[in-house]
């Protein structure tokens, strides 16, 4: 039998016949026990602005105008504050689409 790491999960397979079945398990990643506070920012300029505008209104809330006017004294944001638990997803859809943003404290998760 092997045992193997999936998500929050394990996965056993029968080395013999290749079945295999899933345990719901305690094994859930460390950004889900992480008490750390983040704050989540960017330093708006109106090159970001153009490339991420329709993700930085939703993950901020912030009206365009203000947006504008951030990108234009390029100002910073802080699109978010919390613990690893409520942000990873939201850290990973902003990491995956390109954005700059900045971490604080430095975010020691991976974006599995």
């Amino acid at each position: 039998m092997t045992v193997t790491p999936s998500g929050g999960s394990l996965v056993h397979t029968c080395n013999t016949c290749g079945a295999s079945v899933i345990e719901l398990s305690g094994n859930l990643p460390a950004f889900t026990r992480d008490e750390t506070s983040y704050e989540v920012s960017i330093e708006l300029t109106p090159a970001i602005l153009k490339t991420h505008l329709a993700l930085l209104k939703a993950k901020s809330g912030q009206p365009t105008p203000r947006l504008l006017e951030l990108a234009r004294g390029n100002q910073r944001l802080v699109l978010m504050t919390g613990r690893a638990g409520h942000l990873h997803y939201q850290l990973r859809e902003l990491v995956n689409a390109g954005c700059p943003i900045r971490v604080s404290p430095p975010y020691p998760h991976e974006f599995v």
